[in-house]
């Protein structure tokens, strides 16, 4: 008998098939002199080692099938030493949206995981990667509309528990899209030519804003407002161009900063998909305008 690869199997130097001859079973013992324990549900002449068995000696025991000839024991001639470590089928999972929820999907291989570092970027152009702030855990990615027409990247370098590195595995999606349904609703403002959202000002403004206070803010046709919440006083007005810019926080999924010619606001929004929403909305109707804007002097 010999033992081949990962996959210890017992081959019978003369061809015979030795499951019709053979029952099987594979024990492992821990240390010499410790008794041998059973592998469940191991009843066939090849066995693929497993996590639990690094360290161990392994046993196959061969019983004839006719009961007249005592059994047969093939034992490994070393101790079984853990694999290299590899991530196998590294995939991410979720539709290309601007708002899905990214996980990761594969599995590890090679004794014990350890300390594997699960790094996520994007890229505009395929060239640049910029990192992104995943879940804690490194197995998953809440996209934004701030990843609009980028493609997620997921880097997984393998770490075995001892410290061994395996080789890094790379998955990628296509280009990110506005989803169907926050288009829809943004196409629903820009065809009312106005739209209110309901935000907290975490930052005090200059005109009359205070720290923590709820504002409305507004935008109809050309202009982007704040309002108080009870009193419906205007806090702050200004035209749409190119100094009007929203910014979304990579930690803080409900933040979004305004930063306008002089004035710069921050925004904490019901969710995530609030925030996406709100900042989409701006984008447009400052998209619309400089077009507008490009048209007119045009024109003339």
């Amino acid at each position: 008998a010999e033992y081949m690869g990962e996959r210890l199997k017992v081959r019978s130097a003369h061809g015979v098939r030795l499951q019709r001859l053979y029952d099987f079973q594979w024990w492992r013992r821990e240390h010499d002199g410790m008794p041998w324990r059973p592998v469940p549900f191991t009843y066939h002449y090849h066995y693929s080692p497993a996590a639990s068995d690094v360290g161990c000696i392994l046993r196959c025991e061969a019983i004839p099938v006719d009961g007249r000839t005592p059994p047969l024991y093939f034992d490994t001639a070393v101790h079984i030493a853990p694999g290299e470590p590899e991530y196998r089928d590294l995939t991410i999972e979720g539709q290309e949206w601007h708002d899905t929820l990214f996980t990761l999907n594969g599995q590890y291989w090679g004794g014990t995981e350890g300390g594997s570092i699960i790094v996520w970027e994007k890229s505009f152009d395929g060239l640049e990667y910029l990192p992104l702030f995943a879940a804690p855990n490194g197995r998953s990615y809440q996209a934004t509309s701030d990843d609009n027409a980028a493609s997620i990247r997921v880097r997984y370098p393998p770490v075995r528990s001892d410290g061994a590195v395996g080789a890094t595995v790379i998955a990628e999606t296509r280009p990110l899209q506005i989803s169907p349904r926050a288009k829809n609703e943004v196409m629903a403002y820009l065809y009312d030519d106005k739209a209110a959202f309901e935000v907290t000002a975490i930052t005090p403004g200059e005109a009359g804003g205070s720290l923590n206070e709820r504002i409305v803010l507004k935008l109809k046709g050309d202009k982007i407002g704040l309002y108080t919440e009870k009193k419906n006083n205007c806090v702050f007005k200004s035209k749409f161009g190119p100094e009007v810019k929203q910014f979304l926080h990579p930690e803080h999924k409900t933040l979004l900063k305004v930063q306008f010619a002089d004035k710069a606001f921050v925004f904490e929004c019901a969710d995530p998909s609030s925030r996406d929403t709100i900042a989409l909305t701006i984008s447009y109707f400052n998209k619309r305008f400089k077009k507008e804007q490009e048209l007119k002097k045009k024109k003339k």
